[in-house]
């Protein structure tokens, strides 16, 4: 798995992984409304947790300290999600909104996908 920069989204397609750094999309999503979307129209709930910040199996302190990002993510800004409803960033958010009973985020849904910072080709058996 490549190393990134900074935190950012990924998408693994047609042998390759574009890479979109979280700062190009904030920059990009500031010139689209914000919408208030609600927390159950996502599928988030029923697809497997994958974090790489995480060992394998994960350790009680591993957990904790992600509820610690969880519980610190600021839900003044909107979660950013991309024309297939795929959540490019704001995860930290919408766990922190369901964890605490919120029905809605807020959110900006790109119209288009923004060309990616990255692309790398799939290395052989890596997928």
């Amino acid at each position: 798995m490549p190393k990134y920069p900074e935190h950012g989204y990924e998408e693994r397609r047609d042998g390759k992984i574009s890479y979109w750094r979280a700062s190009t999309l904030w920059r990009l999503s500031e010139q689209y409304p914000v919408e208030h979307v609600p927390l159950d129209s996502f599928d988030w709930t029923n697809r497997n947790f994958q974090c790489g910040a995480l060992s394998d199996p994960p350790l009680w302190r591993d957990i904790g300290d992600h509820m610690r990002r969880i519980l610190a993510a600021d839900l003044q800004y909107p979660i950013i999600i991309s024309p297939h409803g795929n959540i490019m960033d704001g995860m930290h958010r919408i766990l922190k909104c369901y964890a605490f009973g919120l029905p809605t985020i807020q959110a900006v849904r790109l119209p288009q996908m923004p060309e990616p910072d990255i692309v790398t080709e799939i290395e052989e058996g890596t997928e």
